[in-house]
């Protein structure tokens, strides 16, 4: 079994953890990122199939996990993305495969812009900022309402103690890797510097109509390293349709729909999905790009031109 261990440094008085496993020398470095109200305990169950042969890293990203939850603080995606940046940058690592779920997702696709030479290849699970809309939980986060207010009413250690006391007795099965997730939401909801900092974040990245920060219109820059993304077909957060609209923008990725399977593909069945992470590292090498190359890609994007009306007779603009 392999041994995971449990980081974390103070950077620019923040604290960021981690988790460790696998051989610290080996050829490829695999990067975990977590969804909204998640840790790197979602990622239990894929973790060790991929530490067999691979160093890898699992992030808890700002607001998460034992990661500092401050009151005052940016928790938009390229703060949340440059904390990870800082993370790498301990560790020394550059050209990683990295693996983003959800949040997490939109989290790596910033990092493939702003510091391409950390990405190297890059997998999407139920990825976020690839679509506006979202499922009816996301909104609420975001709606104008005290929500805030209300969790801190409804949802305390206390009440999650009940719930967890409750299935035991009749005859939940806490063991089960959805039930842990979910339980673990819920004590990160119960949590009230957690709570406070996922609404801040959340309220940050949506809105009552859905997601306000997509990547969509840069989709085509991933499209020069390794992709693969994965979704499962019944997911209520966030529709398939966005990853079926992103492996058609991004030339030569794969697309992996993990058939019963809601927003916990990983979840669900982690052995495929981390053979799907295997697969593609050991298909593909990483491709390793600079800012100047992103800034030379995004020049040459074709766009619509504006018509000349100066130069169309009888026309007005």
């Amino acid at each position: 079994m392999t041994e995971t261990l449990q980081r974390s440094a103070i950077v620019n008085g923040l604290r960021l953890a981690w988790c460790e496993a696998g051989p610290e020398d080996a050829a490829e470095t695999v990067v975990l990122l977590h969804g909204l109200l998640e840790s790197t305990g979602t990622w239990d169950h894929v973790l060790p199939l991929l530490a067999r042969d691979h160093r890898v890293i699992a992030v808890d990203l700002l607001g998460h996990g034992l990661t500092s939850k401050p009151l005052q603080a940016d928790y938009s995606i390229p703060a949340l993305a440059t904390h990870v940046r800082d993370v790498l940058a301990l560790l020394d690592v550059t050209g990683a495969t990295v693996v983003g779920h959800s949040l997490g997702g939109g989290v790596a696709l910033q990092m493939t812009y702003l510091w391409p030479e950390l990405v190297g290849r890059l997998v999407l699970v139920s990825s976020g900022g690839l679509g506006r809309s979202t499922g009816p939980l996301l909104k609420l986060l975001a709606a104008p309402l005290p929500v805030g207010l209300f969790l801190d009413l409804t949802v305390s250690p206390r009440t999650v103690g009940w719930v967890q006391r409750g299935m035991r007795r009749f005859g939940g099965r806490l063991s089960d890797p959805k039930i842990a997730d979910w339980i673990r939401t819920a004590e990160a909801l119960a949590d009230a510097p957690s709570r406070r900092a996922v609404l801040r974040l959340a309220r940050g990245v949506l809105g009552p109509k859905g997601q306000r920060v997509g990547a969509t219109d840069r989709l085509h820059l991933a499209g020069k390293i390794p992709v693969a993304i994965a979704w499962g077909d019944e997911d209520p957060i966030l529709p398939i349709g966005h990853g079926r609209r992103a492996h058609a923008m991004i030339p030569g990725s794969r697309l992996e729909i993990f058939e019963g399977s809601g927003h916990w593909p990983h979840i669900d069945d982690p052995q495929r999905l981390a053979e799907l992470v295997r697969d593609l590292i050991a298909t593909t090498e990483p491709k390793v790009q600079s800012v100047r190359d992103v800034i030379r890609d995004l020049d040459i994007v074709p766009t619509v031109a504006r018509p000349d009306w100066s130069t169309i007779e009888g026309s007005a603009p």
